[in-house]
C-alpha cells in the first residue's frame, strides 16, 4: 500500500511540475525571415520618370514607407498606386506598390524605403531598399 501511495504522489508531482512549465511561444516555431538591405543604382534622363515597384503584402501588417525621400528639387512625386493580380484576388495575396517620380533637375538623388510594421518600434525593417539615382542632362 505504501508503494502505491508513493507512486501516486510521484505521478502527481510530475504532472504538477509539467503543468507549471512555460509553454514554448508560437513565434519560436515560426521560421525567421532574413532581413535584407538592397541598393539600386539607376541612371535616368532629365524629364524621364522613375518607377519604383516593390512587392508587399499588407495583410501581414508589413508596409513599404519612405525613411528618407528624394530631394523634391531633384525628383518630383507624380503618383503612388497599389496593383494586385486580378487572377489572384484572394485575401493574403501579394500586391505591387508603385511610386512614380519625374526627374526635374540634373544631379544625384537618393531615397530609402523600408518594409516594416508601422506599430513596431525599435525593430529592424524586414527589407530596406536604397535608391541612388543619377539624373543626366
Amino acid at each position: 500500500m505504501k508503494k502505491y501511495f508513493v507512486m501516486v504522489l510521484l505521478i502527481a508531482l510530475v504532472g504538477t511540475a509539467s503543468a507549471c512549465m512555460k509553454p514554448k511561444a508560437l513565434e519560436d516555431d515560426m521560421p525567421k525571415e532574413e532581413v535584407t538591405v538592397e541598393t539600386k543604382v539607376v541612371e535616368i534622363q532629365l524629364g524621364q520618370n522613375l518607377e519604383i515597384v516593390l512587392e508587399g503584402n499588407a495583410t501581414t501588417g508589413y508596409l513599404w514607407s519612405f525613411s528618407s525621400e528624394f530631394d523634391p528639387l531633384m525628383m518630383e512625386f507624380v503618383e503612388q498606386k497599389t496593383l494586385r493580380d486580378e487572377s489572384k484576388d484572394i485575401v493574403g495575396s501579394p500586391e505591387n506598390n508603385i511610386w512614380i517620380f519625374k526627374a526635374i533637375k540634373a544631379g544625384q538623388a537618393n531615397a530609402t524605403l523600408v518594409y516594416k510594421r508601422p506599430w513596431e518600434e525599435n525593430v529592424e525593417p524586414l527589407k530596406t531598399m536604397n535608391y541612388q539615382v543619377t539624373i543626366l542632362p
